[in-house]
């Protein structure tokens, strides 16, 4: 057994049958993706579940019994086509006696003139859910397990699985029958052989359990792949697609921690760009006040010669804001401009050849708002200085 569990690889796939009570027997077959390795066995109870080989590292497929599982045609009116399984609840419950409301009722096929369903209490779907759960197992397919028996060309087929037989009479139904009664109808009955097949293995009662109930489980397994029932649909697709994410949480995590890993690379990039900028910034500024230095740090600053230290709490900007409204009124050529701090004068020496103002005009400008005093002197060499200078 360890021997060829060691064989089996994680993509194996295990087919686990359900009964339909706590004390049925739970039959399971272990197969190998390459299908050239396999084990089965039985437990007595849903607690054993645990203790399958390779559990949680298989492609779990889920098998229930079909003796609680009803199966109907039921015709359509008027050739109508239905597709709504709603539409079909009243006329599936007058083939049953008991309340609709009890059942999970799924489609089967719908054909031009009849519809093929097929029910099971809500009970049992809690039931063989609830062991799932308990035992912590995922699957993405519960599937009735005469419908993973082969089916062809109107032949029924049949296999023993301990002291029953389970048959599959139609593409879309089946049941299963105590083996004494089958045995009984194969004395009495002898000349339906000829009409409707069963495949059995063994003929001996005696012989037929282990031999089997280990070629049920392995042919179930073989066909289960080729069903496309699921009972985990409706009210109840929400736990296969619950477990369906369980199948993907590695590329889920993995897409995650990659998207986590741009992010923080990005944010580190950003930091780098706004710590680039920071510093950017810093140079400009030092330039800017390099150029035109404070009054604490400065006493005196002349645009053509780089600046003179300042002492007091006058600063150059300061003094050209305050002047601006003075100077946007003459059209001049400003040769330089010199701040004194400690006289607290900004002197503009302008070319008097292009002054647009005249003397009458210079004297109404009034700076008394912005607590300046303005005055006019010329120069020899055609200019002028117009001085700015702060009011005590």
């Amino acid at each position: 057994m360890n021997i060829l569990s060691s064989k089996i690889t994680s993509q194996a796939i295990l087919v686990i049958r359900f009964g339909c009570h706590m004390t049925d027997i739970i039959y399971w077959h272990l197969t190998s993706n390459d299908g050239k390795n396999e084990q089965f066995g039985k437990l007595n109870n849903p607690s054993e579940l645990i203790d399958i080989p390779m559990l949680f590292n298989s492609d779990v497929k889920i098998l229930v019994c079909t003796s609680q599982i009803i199966y109907r045609r039921i015709k359509l009116q008027g050739n109508k086509k239905i597709n709504n399984l709603k539409s079909l609840r009243f006329s599936f419950e007058k083939t049953i006696v008991s309340n609709i409301d009890y059942f999970h009722t799924i489609i089967l096929k719908t054909d031009s003139d009849c519809c093929y369903v097929a029910a099971v209490e809500h009970k049992f779907m809690q039931l063989w859910l609830g062991w799932l759960k308990d035992a912590g197992i995922s699957t993405t397919v519960i599937i009735p397990d005469v419908l993973t028996l082969p089916f062809s060309n109107g032949q029924w087929t049949s296999v023993k699985l301990n002291n029953e037989y389970l048959i599959r009479n139609n593409y879309f139904s089946g049941f299963l029958v105590k083996d004494t009664i089958v045995e009984k109808l194969l004395l009495t009955k002898s000349h339906l052989l000829s009409e409707d097949v069963f495949i059995c293995t063994n003929s001996q009662p005696e012989n037929l359990q282990r031999g089997q109930s280990c070629d049920a489980l392995r042919i179930m397994a073989n066909n289960v792949n080729d069903s496309d029932v699921n009972l985990l649909c409706g009210r109840y697709y929400r736990y296969r697609k619950r477990v369906a994410d369980n199948y993907f949480s590695f590329t889920r995590i993995s897409i995650l921690l990659l998207l986590f890993v741009v992010v923080f690379i990005n944010s580190l990039f950003n930091k780098y760009e706004i710590e680039n900028d920071i510093n950017i910034l810093n140079e400009l500024s030092r330039g800017f006040y390099a150029k035109f230095p404070s009054v604490e740090q400065y006493d005196s600053y002349s645009q053509n010669d780089n600046g003179y230290p300042l002492t007091d709490r006058y600063n150059f900007i300061m003094y050209l804001h305050d002047s601006n409204t003075a100077m946007v009124n003459i059209n001049s050529a400003i040769n330089s401009i010199r701040f004194d701090n400690k006289n607290r004068t900004l002197i503009y020496n302008l070319d008097i050849t292009n002054s647009n103002v005249t003397d009458s005009e210079f004297d109404q400008i009034d700076l008394k708002m912005a607590g300046l005093s303005m005055t006019k002197s010329y120069h020899d060499d055609d200019t002028y200085n117009i001085v700015f200078q702060h009011q005590l």
